[in-house]
Order: C-alpha cells, then structure tokens, then sequence
C-alpha cells in the first residue's frame, strides 16, 4: 500500500513539474505551440486555412507587371512594392521587403537596402541586381509606364552591394516617389527577364512575383486562383501577422454582370464583391450577414472635346457646354446619390492645398449668352443653333458599360436644352479606343483613375502626347509652357505651383466637362476578420495578410482542443 502511494505521489509530482514546464514555454499567439518550436511566433496557426472568393468584373491584360498597359488591384496579391502605404492613411509608408531607405536632401537620389533572405515565387533571390535589372527592363521595355525612370539613366541605377541599390534621378520627376509604391508599374515586382527565361506566355500562364500569394491558374473569361506563398515572411510593418497569410486560396471569379454578383453573394457562392454598382447599395448594404465597405476613390468620370473639330474648336462652345450641365443632378441620378459632383479635373480633396479653381457651375442661361455672342442663332426654330451655314452639332462617343451610355445620353438632353445637337454613338471600348488613337473622336464619355497628381498632370497634358492620353488635342503656346514648367519642376512644393497653373488653365479651356466621383464600395462576409482598407490609389481590395475565416479559426480550435 506504501509503495502505491509512492509511485503516485511520484506520478502527480512528475506530472506537475511537467505541467509547470510547459506552463513557462512562452506561446505569444495563443495557437498552443510555444515559440521555441513555432515557425512564426507571434502568428496564430489557428486562423491557418480557407478560401476566398472574389467576384468581379475586372479582367487584367496580364499578370506581368512590366507589360500591362492596366493596372489592375490582382497586381497587389502577387507583386509586392518596396514601400507600402499604411491603412491607417496619413502617408503613413510601411517597409516591407526593405530594411531601410533614405531620401537624399534634393529628392534626387534613393538609396534602399532589401531583406536578406527575400525571394520571388520560383525560387529566383529578390536581391540588389534582381531589383536594379527589374527596374532597368521597366525603363527601357515598359513604354509609358516607365514615365517615373525617365530622368534615370541606365548607369544611375547603381548596386552598391549585395542587397544595396540606389537609384539617382537627373531632374526631380512628379509622381517618382508615389509610383514607387504602386505594385502594378514602377513598384511592381516580377522574376527578373522573365520574358527570356519563361518565354512569350510569362504573365498569362504564369507569373512570378514576390508577394503573400502566387498565381496558379488563369482560366480566361471564368477565374484566377492564388495560392498562399508559404515562404512568405516580409510583410509590411502595419500588418500583424508576419508569416505567410492565413487565407490558404484566394479564387477570383469573373463575373461581368452586376446583378448575377450580387445573387452569388446571397446564395454564398462567393463571399466578396470587389465593386457594389451604386444602384445596388442600399439593397447590398441590408444583406445580413455581411458587413459593408464605402470610401472615395480617385475615379472621374469626364466628357472630353476634341478641340481640332469644328464646332468644338471654338472655346465659347465648350464652355457653353459646360456651363449646361448640372453636375449634381447627374451624381445623383446616374451614381444614385453615390457620387460627388465634379468641377475639375481632378479629385477635389487633391487641390484644397493648392487653390485651384472649380469652375462651370450649372448656368444654362450663361450657357446660351455664351453662344449667342459666338453667334450661334436658332434662326428657323427647329431647335438647333446655326452659324454660317453650318448647325451646332457633333458626335458624342461612349463605351458600352452603363455609367458612360448614361452619361451620354444625360448631357445629350441637357445640351438640347441650350440648342445643340450630340449625336450619341456607344462603342465597344477597344473600338473607342481605337477611333479615338486615329485622332476621328469629337467629343468622348471617358474617365481617369490616376491614383496621385504627379504623373497624371505630367501625362494627360503633356501636348505632345496627342491623340491619346491628351485627346483633348490643345495645342496652344500657353499649355506648351505650363507643361514644360510642370516636368522642370526642381522640389515637390515647386511641382505643386505649376501643377496648380497647368491644371486651372486647361479647366478655362474646357478641354472636357469634369462629370462626377463615383463612391466605390465592397461588400463582403461577415465571417472575414481583420478587414483593414486599402487607402492608396483606387483599386478597392482590402490588405489580406490579416484576413481570415472565423469559421475556419472555430474548426481549428475545436480540432487542437479535441487532440
């Protein structure tokens, strides 16, 4: 009886000393894996796994970042910038793949030193002469897109060492430190030559990039399908987690039509919608059992004039037509209240520091005085002004998607109203584009999405750019100047001024008639956690290194509890 007593007191003793032990191993993520043994401590194992599905419209050219011609927010899940903007907004910049960077006193020169250890999807080390070859193809294969490298020679992308590179400008260029953060163009990251080490199919049957997942399928009109990068370990500095995500697959379907998004997220078929058309939010945003997502974006929706035709040559018409339409009642009407009424060119909160001008307020009578003193006359009453023989009319050109058809057939009516005539034609948009690129266009429903001024001032109204970005075509010694004084701009504050000189002066012009910003919202279950906002340029995704199922961290749980 003794000896029983002492081999359980033995047992509870050692079985206590064990308990203990296992109560001072330090477990910072509660996922009962103390950190000695855990891969990622400080990640908790327990949200690990799930799929997400996405539904959208969105369709990328290709998943090369050096070649696309549209950046598109897939971009962001594969190729991953040097610096990346907090969610928490401000300018707040987060490194990520980097340990540090330096700007020089003149915004000349940037030095950044990369992580060791950091790799793209196929194994190829992301080191100092991967970067510098990544950015020397995009300066001398991307076309447009290398606008921010263009007062960067070759021999000024310099390797100082191994995991050094530094990157030294000529002249100061707008948009260079912006763009640099942008994961679709100057600060997207792809294999380096992937072109000569995979061939022509790189970017659409593959693409390697050095991001939280890597693209595994791409099934063309149907989806795309991501798979968590398991090597992941550099995330920005905001994000919690720093191993790979907790989301296992990511499936993004296409899915053109508004109202089968909608249906699939009701019946669970997929759990986000990337872009709630704003007819559809007040039903969206009462679903139960999901949670809803509004912010402002940097999308303008504008009609511009091809100022080389007749009668939109003449500056009292396109200033007429500008004056005639009420730019709140077509937020309102078309954008359902979802939107905000345009008078400039650009997104308004953008210019509060820089004083510029928000012109053409709804006057139709200002309107008529305008074309009456251009004489233009309605002399037989048929309703459509006439000068010299010739009636005030022209063609109006839209795209097929439902906002542009109806924002041409909105101002057609309001154009009316003041004697004129818009013949309205809805184009399919490679046909547009292609129309507009044989400079046959007169007056064109289009919009921008440009995510920071710099390069969309330096760009869109760069004259020598006609017909396309600057379809408007205006050609005038005065723009010739403001342009020049905006690229030879030496300092960001220098750059503000001509910015605000250029774009006040292209606004008097009335090269086109600002319309509206449309809201963007995302719809999306409430099983996600962790949802925070992307606040940088306007692809409305949120940063996903975070996110996870609450249903899968529940079965997980239930699981180790259960083992």
């Amino acid at each position: 009886m003794r000896k029983s007593l002492v081999v359980i007191l033995i047992t509870v003793v050692a079985s206590l000393l064990l308990l203990n032990a296992v109560a001072l191993a330090v477990d910072s993520d509660g996922d009962m894996v103390p950190d000695e043994f855990d891969k990622y401590p400080g990640r908790n194992d327990l949200k690990y796994g799930g799929t997400l599905v996405i539904g959208t419209y969105d369709v990328p050219e290709t998943m090369d970042t050096l070649r696309t011609s549209v950046g598109v927010w897939m971009h962001m899940l594969i190729s991953e910038p040097p610096l990346v903007e907090s969610p928490l907004g401000g300018n707040i910049v987060k490194m990520g793949w980097i340990d540090w960077y330096d700007i020089s006193d003149d915004e000349l020169k940037l030095t950044l030193r990369i992580k060791e250890g950091v790799t793209f999807h196929d194994g190829v080390p992301l080191n100092a002469e991967a970067f510098a070859t990544i950015l020397r193809n995009r300066k001398t294969h991307a076309d447009m897109y290398s606008i921010p490298l263009a007062n960067v020679p070759l021999e000024n992308i310099r390797v100082l060492d191994e995991y050094t590179v530094q990157i030294e400008q000529t002249k100061w260029t707008p948009g260079f430190y912006e763009e640099i953060r942008n994961e679709s163009w100057f600060g997207g990251m792809g294999t380096p030559n992937a072109i000569e080490r995979y061939g022509p199919e790189y970017g659409s049957t593959m693409a390697y990039g050095n991001g939280p997942f890597k693209l595994v399928e791409w099934v063309r009109g149907d989806h795309l399908t991501f798979v968590r990068n398991e090597d992941y370990n550099w995330a920005p500095g905001f994000a919690a987690n720093p191993g790979p995500p907790y989301l296992e697959k990511i499936i993004v379907k296409i899915i053109p039509e508004e109202i089968t998004r909608i249906e699939m997220l009701k019946a669970g078929e997929i759990d986000v919608i990337r872009d709630v058309p704003p007819s559809k939010v007040e039903e969206v945003s009462q679903l139960d059992g999901f949670n809803f997502w509004e912010r402002s974006r940097y999308k303008l929706f504008y009609i511009e004039y091809n100022t080389n035709v007749a009668p939109l040559n003449e500056l009292a018409v396109r200033q007429a037509l500008n004056y005639a339409l009420d730019k709140r009642a077509v937020a309102d009407t078309i954008f359902y209240g979802r939107a905000e009424p345009a008078y400039s060119f650009y997104q308004s909160s953008e210019f509060l520091g820089l004083g510029a001008k928000q012109m053409y307020q709804y006057d139709p009578e200002k309107a008529k005085e305008l074309l009456e003193n251009a004489g233009w006359i309605d002399t037989n009453g048929d309703g459509i002004r006439e000068k010299n023989g010739e009636k005030l009319e022209f063609e109006l050109w839209s795209r097929l998607e439902t906002y542009y058809k109806a924002i041409a057939i909105v101002a057609q009516g309001y154009w009316m109203d003041i004697g004129v005539n818009a013949i309205v034609t809805h184009l399919d948009y490679n046909a547009l584009r292609d129309k507009v690129n044989k400079e046959e266009h007169a007056a064109v429903v289009w919009h921008h999405a440009w995510p920071y001024l710099g390069g969309w001032a330096d760009w869109w109204f760069d004259p020598d750019s006609y017909p396309y970005p600057h379809i408007s075509g205006l050609d005038t010694p005065e723009i010739y100047e403001l342009h020049n004084a905006v690229v030879g701009s030496k300092s960001n504050a220098e750059f503000g001024e001509t910015t605000e000189d250029l774009l006040n002066y292209v606004l008097e012009m009335a090269v086109g008639a600002p319309i509206a910003y449309p809201m963007a919202f995302m719809a999306f279950s409430a099983d996600l956690k962790n949802i925070l906002p992307r606040t940088y340029a306007n692809r409305i995704m949120p940063f996903l290194y975070d996110v996870y199922s609450q249903k899968v961290y529940e079965e997980n749980l239930a699981k180790w509890t259960n083992e």
